[in-house]
């Protein structure tokens, strides 16, 4: 399991019309039950959320314990809760990714 974070920097075009502006997007990849597929979240904690929500392997009261480590923002504590109640088969990915926004071509 991989993270990093990167924080929505855009660049003023007023000021510098060479300037690109940049946003930033999270994708988790599972590979479980479901197959091989991915999801595309705008912030980061949504990210996390999906995972402590709808990984397998967690029980209830474990995905509430993870889900409370996410409002209190204890990320090792969360990591470590999660790799070691989800199940061996499934394996998850969280990145970031930063996108350039095309200019408005209008």
């Amino acid at each position: 399991m991989t993270t990093s974070v990167s924080i929505f920097s855009p660049a003023s075009q007023e000021h510098n019309r060479g300037s690109i502006e940049t946003c930033t997007v999270y994708s988790v990849a599972c590979d479980d039950c479901n197959g091989t597929h991915a999801h595309v979240f705008c912030f980061e904690a949504d990210a996390l959320r999906w995972l402590a929500e709808n990984a397998e392997g967690p029980d209830d009261n474990t995905r509430a314990e993870l889900l409370q480590l996410l409002l209190t923002r204890h990320d090792d504590a969360f990591w470590q809760l999660f790799e070691e109640s989800r199940e061996d088969l499934a394996t998850y990915r969280l990145e970031s990714h930063d996108l350039q926004l095309q200019p408005n071509l209008f």
